[in-house]
């Protein structure tokens, strides 16, 4: 009898990096270590001046791509450009995989067809102390609208047909490339959750985040795009709490807001 063996999917994880000497070693090392058979691991360095090179230097396994970019959605479009995988990630360079993620989330893809398939999260201080475990929520494409991403961007693999279908990572958004990307695969492809924390997200000093910062204007003006209420349940929840007194005409806005959506939807 002729025995066939099936094409062990190829997995790349593009690692954008600048000046992640502290980190970047954990994160190559957690990529190393995973089980699946088929890994190939890019890192695309916008020019670093700490000891990100010398770290770099001594993992010939590496793909390195090197070179002043535009920022780190410009260095995530380079590595996936230079990805030859059937299924792909990315992993910034101060986060990590625990063991078996790529396996889960292959077999996971592979089971459910799914095109986006994402996991529980670690979230961990500098030193790697546990903070909290954000777990993986079920996909819904509304409540993304409304409240913003549930899916914790390190344990999230999504498969390169999907990721062409829906036209990839916007060279336009520079801080929400991955809610932008979540909702473009929403649309397009099956999502499906995956219940085994995958991955690590490390805060640290400086990161561009928090509910009235830059980040947040950017997610706002991601989920007009792709068709949330002017006035989403996220806001009307931060006004209700910052401003009480204002927070009932908000509501009464978005109340006639969801009128006007309604009459729209029964007349298409």
């Amino acid at each position: 009898m002729t025995s066939y063996t099936l094409r062990v999917p190829l997995v790349s994880i593009v690692t954008p990096s600048l000046n992640s000497g502290r980190f970047i070693e954990q994160t190559i090392r957690s990529v190393l270590e995973q089980s699946h058979p088929d890994i190939e691991h890019i890192v695309v360095d916008g020019g670093s001046t700490d000891t990100t090179p010398d770290v770099l230097s001594r993992y010939p396994h590496l793909h390195v791509a090197t070179g002043p970019d535009g920022g780190q959605t410009d260095a995530l479009i380079r590595g996936f450009r230079l990805a030859r995988g059937d299924v792909l990630a990315w992993l910034n360079a101060d986060d990590f995989y625990y063991p078996g993620a790529v396996a889960t989330a292959v077999s996971t893809i592979e089971d459910t067809r799914a095109g986006l398939v994402y996991g529980a999260c670690d979230v961990v201080d500098e030193s790697g102390a546990l903070v909290e475990t954000r777990p993986p929520h079920p996909y819904d494409f509304r409540r993304e609208l409304e409240w913003g991403s549930k899916i914790m961007q390190p344990t999230a693999f999504f498969t390169r047909e999907a990721y062409a279908e829906c036209g990839g990572l916007d060279p336009d958004v520079s801080l929400a490339m991955d809610y932008d990307l979540w909702l473009k695969l929403g649309r397009t492809a099956r999502v499906e959750p995956i219940d085994r924390t995958l991955a690590a997200f490390r805060l640290t000093p400086g990161q561009r985040s928090g509910d009235g910062g830059a980040v947040a204007q950017e997610v706002r003006r991601i989920a007009r795009r792709h068709g949330a209420p002017f006035l989403s349940w996220r806001y009307l929840a931060r006004a209700e709490r910052q401003h009480p007194r204002l927070a009932p005409f908000l509501y009464r806005v978005r109340y006639v807001q969801d009128r006007i959506r309604s009459v729209r939807s029964r007349a298409h």
